[in-house]
């Protein structure tokens, strides 16, 4: 699923539980996201996009799209974000992301690669 640049605002818990949706691609005018937005989900991977990694074959990921410099709208996760996505290993955010608050990645204990190359604040 590819959301419109139209979307500025995702509310909360709008992808909660959605286990079927294994492909979303988010837009760069995306500049607010509600609490548990994509919680329990069974995303393996999320990813930057340009990105200098192939993601046109990848299922189970959730792609922010960004401009030349890695920037989206979006500056920070909210409370609860990805929780509980256990399938969770890759996760590669924007630049323009400098927050992240508490618990937005609770229980996703099989990650194995984090970048977040502007990341200033973990609540």
């Amino acid at each position: 699923m590819v959301l419109p640049n139209t979307n500025l605002t995702i509310g909360k818990q709008a992808f909660d539980n959605c286990r079927s949706l294994a492909k979303l691609e988010l837009p760069i005018g995306l500049s607010t996201l509600g609490n548990q937005v994509f919680g329990e989900n069974t995303y393996r991977a999320i990813y930057t996009n340009p990105s200098y990694i192939d993601t046109s074959r990848q299922t189970n990921a959730l792609t922010f799209n960004v401009d030349d410099n890695y920037n989206s709208s979006l500056i920070e996760l909210p409370k609860f974000t990805f929780e509980f996505c256990k399938n969770l290993e890759e996760v590669y955010l924007p630049a323009s992301i400098t927050k992240i608050k508490n618990g937005a990645f609770h229980e996703c204990n099989n990650i194995k690669h984090f970048a977040a190359p502007g990341l200033k604040v973990i609540e």
